[in-house]
Parts: structure tokens; C-alpha cells; sequence
């Protein structure tokens, strides 16, 4: 083979003429092959001799990212000092589980638990990196966290959990603190058994959980209500629970910032949220939001005010909240929302959008399936 006087890129059509390259084709073209990309490469069928022969070529970046590799606990620590951990720590080729019957060699490819990982790899891999593992099977870790509590709520002695410092064992439980993959019965044995493992802010999104207003009243101040008064009105299956007494504990006031010149507008909280606020609800907590777009000063963008925000973000607003805030509301981005419409609702913006001089929304309007099934309702029958 001719000697490249430049290292071939590895994604080029030369490296794509064989489906995969082994050891001996690698070593063969060791002087023209971009170790850079061979890094990352899943057109490899990596074994061990590979892995070793090339240890000093490889990419740190590229390795740890690389899903291709069979990552083994002989493989892991020959690479330990060479692997760029935040990264390889969301590797999803090396499986991260627990059962019912123990620790378990999930695809055969290793023998790694979340737990038994944690204390061997501990020092270099940073348990708040591990924790966005997608591999990781939030129910069965949650499971066994719960186990491993005795009636004192501390760790058992004979636990897999035993050995893990606080640190790897809180970023575990706020892990779980806002996973929606645990299940209601696994909530209820953690409501009942280590609750005060769980950080409020981060349950405030759980469908999951068996939420009632006593468990909602005696933590008043942990949630994030933002994300609960959300999580509440979208799920009708937590009986109980009168949304409109805690209504008030949304953040309604948006703040501004910045320095001289530079000036940002960061609306409130509720006007985030897409629920359908009772129209008393709205006149008493909306009197100080800002409505359009404010002056940003030198940068390049204006902020969109509290009313922008609702317009954009609520697309369950009702006929009577449209007629009382018509002239606060952002009918741009009011037209552009994916909807069904009632004919009542319709009739009025369309109505409102002509007094007001915003016809050329129409069309945007128009795009609306609701919409177009009205025009055509009107077409044929009057």
C-alpha cells in the first residue's frame, strides 16, 4: 500500500469501502488512519487487542463517547487515566441496573451496578455525571435505595448502598426525586419508609406520585409551584386537590435586570403555564404585567412581556378570558396556536382581529384545522 503523505479522515469513502475493520486492517493502515474520528468510530469490531495495540493513538473524548466499545471492568480500568469521565460517565454501552434477585449483568456485557460502579470508580467519575446515564433503570435503583434503609433510616450494613459517601447517595435520591419512572407503588414505599430523602423541588413534576393535599399543605414552602400548579391541572386523577387554593403561591410578577444600556425582562411564572385560569383568578394577579415587548436598550432583542408570555404559552384560555384581556393579549402568537377552536371563538377573534386592524393575521390563522372546518361550514351551509 502507498504511503499518504496526510492522515485520511476516517469518515472518508476510503474507510467506507469495508463494513467494519479489525485488528490486522488497522494495524496495516496505522500511518493513514485519523485516530481522531477512529475514536468514536462504531465501524470497528473492537475487541481488547485493538483497544490495547492503539491505547496511546486514541481520542479521550472520542473513546469515552464511543457506545461501540464492549466497556467491561477490565477494559474501564486499563483506560481509567485516559478517560474523559464527564463524558464517558453517559456512556449507555455499559448497563447500569438492579433487580429484585441482585445485581445482574444486564446484555452480558459487564457487571457494573449503579452502586458497585460508584465505589470502584468513585474517585474519578463524578456521581452527578453518572446520574444522566439514560441506561440507568431509575425504578429498580429506587427499589433497592428503599431496601436498604433499616427501621432507624440508616443504610444496612450488609447493603449494596453501604460504602457510597453522602454525596454519590444524595445525587442518587434527587435523581430520583424528579423521575417519572418510578412507579406509584414504589412512591408509596418511599412516602412511607424516606421520604425526607426526597428534595420537593424536583418531585413538584412527578406524574408518578400519589400526590393529596395533605402531602401538598405540610410542605408548603418546598414545592416548586411553578412546575406543581402545572403538574395538578393537567392530571385530574389527583382527587382532593382544589387547585384554587394555592393559586396565590404562583410567582405572578415578573423582574427586570441587567446594567446600564442593557436591560432584560424576565416574566413571571404563571404566565408560563398553559391552565386554564379562572377569569377571577387572572383579573386579581395580572394587574402589573407588562404587556408587548420591552426596550431591551443595546442588545439586539426586546424581552417579551408577561401578556406575550400567556398569549404563547396558554392554549387553554377561555372565550370570556379572550373578550376581558383583548387588548392585552398578543394575537400574533394567539393565531399561531395549534388549538381546537370553538365556533364562538373563532367568530370573535376574527371579529376582534378586523376592529383592530390585524387582518394580516388572517392567513396565519386560516392554517388552523379548527378554523378551516369553519370556513367551510359557512361556505356550504351559511
Amino acid at each position: 500500500m502507498e504511503e499518504a503523505s496526510v492522515k485520511i479522515d476516517y469518515s472518508s469513502d476510503f474507510f467506507e469501502i469495508k463494513k467494519k475493520w479489525n485488528f490486522h486492517t488497522l494495524k496495516h493502515n496505522k500511518s493513514v488512519i485519523s485516530f481522531e474520528k477512529l475514536s468514536y468510530s462504531e465501524k470497528i469490531d473492537w475487541d481488547k487487542d485493538i483497544l490495547l495495540f492503539f491505547k496511546n493513538d486514541f481520542s479521550s473524548w472520542g473513546l469515552s463517547k464511543n457506545q461501540s466499545i464492549p466497556w467491561d471492568n477490565e477494559i474501564i480500568n486499563e483506560f481509567k487515566e485516559i478517560l474523559d469521565w464527564e463524558v464517558f460517565a453517559k456512556n449507555r454501552n455499559f448497563k447500569l441496573s438492579y433487580n429484585k434477585y441482585g445485581p445482574t449483568n444486564l446484555g452480558n456485557r459487564n457487571g457494573h451496578t449503579v452502586f458497585s460502579f460508584l465505589k470502584e470508580f468513585g474517585d474519578k467519575c463524578n456521581s452527578n455525571h453518572l446520574i444522566e446515564n439514560k441506561s440507568i433503570n431509575w425504578e429498580e435503583i429506587a427499589e433497592y435505595l428503599v431496601n436498604s434503609y433499616d427501621k432507624k433510616g440508616e443504610i444496612k450494613s450488609d447493603s449494596i448502598v453501604h460504602g457510597l459517601n453522602n454525596h454519590q447517595i444524595d445525587s442518587l435520591w434527587k435523581k430520583i426525586s424528579g423521575s417519572n419512572d418510578v412507579s406509584r407503588q414504589v412512591w408509596e414505599r418511599i412516602l412511607k419508609n424516606c421520604f425526607d430523602k426526597i428534595d420537593l423541588w424536583y418531585l413538584s413534576s412527578v406524574s408518578s406520585f400519589p400526590w393529596t393535599k395533605e402531602i401538598i399543605d405540610l410542605n408548603i414552602e418546598k414545592w416548586n409551584w411553578r412546575e406543581l400548579i402545572k403538574l395538578l391541572a393537567n392530571n385530574c386523577h389527583y382527587r382532593g386537590i382544589n387547585l384554587g387554593e394555592y393559586y396565590e403561591l404562583l410567582n405572578w410578577e415578573g423582574r427586570t435586570g441587567g446594567r446600564t444600556g442593557y436591560h432584560y425582562y424576565y416574566p413571571c411564572d404563571a404566565s408560563h403555564l398553559n391552565v386554564n385560569f379562572p377569569l377571577d383568578v387572572l383579573k386579581e394577579n395580572t394587574k402589573n404585567w407588562k404587556e408587548g415587548f420591552l426596550d431591551g436598550g443595546e442588545r439586539s432583542n426586546d424581552d417579551p412581556g408577561d401578556w406575550v408570555i400567556y398569549s404563547r404559552s396558554n392554549k387553554k384560555m377561555s372565550l370570556a378570558v379572550l373578550v376581558e384581556f383583548k387588548n392585552k393579549l398578543y394575537f400574533p402568537e394567539i393565531v399561531k396556536q395549534e388549538r381546537n377552536w370553538s365556533d364562538e371563538e373563532i367568530t370573535f377573534i376574527t371579529s376582534f382581529l378586523k376592529s383592530s386592524n390585524q387582518l394580516n393575521l388572517l392567513p396565519e390563522f386560516i392554517k388552523n384545522k379548527s378554523v378551516k372546518l369553519f370556513i367551510a361550514k359557512k361556505v356550504l351551509f351559511g
